[in-house]
Formats: C-alpha cells, sequence, structure tokens
C-alpha cells in the first residue's frame, strides 16, 4: 500500500520539476507525457478529462421504469430480469464451469435482434472473444431456432411477410465479432468501443467473454484490480450513454 501512496506525489513531483516554467501552449502536451510515463495511460486521461454527465435519483428511477429490455426466451429469468436484460447497464454473468453461460450471452446476441413487429428491438450484437472459444455452427444454431419460433409467432399472427428478412443469415450478419487475448489488445478494444458505438446505433449488446481472462497473465494484484476498475468504468459508462447491454462472463 505504500508504494500505491506514493505514486501520486511522485507524479506531481515530476510535473512541478519540468513544467514549472513552461509557457501554457506548451504546458498540455508534457503533461500527459508525464502521466503515461508513470502509468497512466490515454484512456485513463480522456476519463479525466471528460466527466460522466449527472442526473438525479428520480430521473434515473423514470429511466429505469421505461427503458427497454432484451427478452431471453427463458420466462422465469425474465420474470426475474422484469422482463429481460436492461440496457444501459453493465451485467456480470456468474456460474460454474459448463453452467451455460455462453449459451445464454449467445442466445441474448439472437433476441437482440429480433424484428420490433414482434416486439423485439432490431438491433445488433458485439461479441469480443478473449478465450477463442466461439463457434458459428454452435451460434447458427440458436439462430436457426430462434427465427423458426418467430416465423410462428408471425404466423399465429398474420404478419409473415414483415419478418420475412429476418433470417439465419441476418443474424449471423448482425454481430460484429472480434477476439482480443492479450491484455493489450482487450484494452485497446475496449477504448474503441465508444466510436465503434457512434457510428453503429443498432449496436444494442455487447458480449465479453471472457472478462478476467486478459487480466490472468498480470502478476500485480494491485496494479490488476485497478486495471480493471478502469475498465469496467468505462463499459458501465459506454452502457449508460448510448443505451446498450454489456454483458461480461
Amino acid at each position: 500500500m505504500a508504494a500505491v501512496s506514493r505514486r501520486p506525489r511522485v507524479v506531481w513531483s515530476g510535473l512541478a520539476q519540468r513544467c514549472i516554467w513552461l509557457p501554457f501552449r506548451d504546458l498540455a502536451p508534457k503533461v500527459l507525457e508525464i502521466l503515461e510515463s508513470h502509468g497512466y495511460g490515454g484512456g485513463f486521461i480522456e476519463d479525466m478529462l471528460n466527466p460522466p454527465p449527472s442526473i438525479s435519483a428520480a430521473q434515473a428511477l423514470v429511466l429505469e421504469s421505461l427503458g427497454e429490455t432484451i427478452p431471453s426466451f427463458s420466462e422465469a429469468l425474465d420474470e426475474i430480469l422484469g422482463g429481460g436484460v436492461a440496457l444501459g447497464k453493465l451485467i456480470q454473468v456468474c456460474g460454474s464451469p459448463g453452467s451455460g453461460k455462453t449459451q445464454f450471452v449467445l442466445q441474448l446476441c439472437v433476441d437482440v435482434q429480433i424484428p420490433n413487429v414482434i416486439e423485439g428491438l432490431e438491433g445488433e450484437a458485439v461479441i469480443i472473444d478473449t478465450e477463442c472459444s466461439f463457434t458459428v455452427s454452435r451460434f447458427r444454431e440458436i439462430a436457426d431456432g430462434v427465427v423458426r419460433h418467430c416465423r410462428r409467432l408471425a404466423e399465429a399472427n398474420n404478419i409473415t411477410e414483415s419478418i420475412e428478412n429476418f433470417t439465419v443469415d441476418s443474424v449471423l450478419n448482425g454481430v460484429h465479432y472480434t477476439s482480443a487475448t492479450s491484455f493489450e489488445k482487450f484494452t485497446s478494444l475496449v477504448h474503441c468501443l465508444k466510436s465503434f458505438l457512434e457510428t453503429h446505433p443498432r449496436v444494442k449488446l455487447i458480449v465479453i467473454d471472457s472478462f478476467v481472462f486478459p487480466f490472468l497473465s498480470m502478476t500485480n494484484t494491485l496494479e490488476r484490480t485497478r486495471r480493471a476498475c478502469v475498465i469496467i468504468n468505462k463499459l458501465c459508462d459506454l452502457a449508460r450513454k448510448h443505451l446498450i447491454a454489456a454483458m461480461r462472463l
């Protein structure tokens, strides 16, 4: 703990020694350089310069009650969740190995694309695979089951033509997949999500499977915890700002 408490004093000492005589126009680049040399990367600096907006508790309650959800196709689970997985939140999926966590989030990646005409979000999903465990054949089976189920619903309500473009291929095209097996790649991807979401407004779900894996190579537990918290806060901000559901396994 002593090393952690001394770190800010080292940073400010460096700022004082190297920036005190600099003209104002040259100050900002030097400050960024010193912060980065002490481990405070671009994401940390960006977060410090752009604090998240605040709202009242009453406003938060109204937004939560009006928020959209992603159905899980499990009646019992949807009832517990208040209609499905809520947008605007970071959600951690827990369970023992083989309990179906990946199956659950892959199901959501299909469910988020259900057409509006049958009360779906008609959105898209992002999968960040850190263990290289994603299999297209497995996902295609889930997509096929959901498409057939939605077609039966459409036929029962005489709206078959309205969902004729909702096919297995359209579901596959509605998922943006990327892999990140190292901490550096994972961090880079998370920081790129902001610009990606701005250019892909239909994305309503981000899945990270698994969140822990990129951090396992870090031996310094304090640093690992700090970096994990930075990324968690980043994901929370993105979920609130863009009204998406972020799922981490």
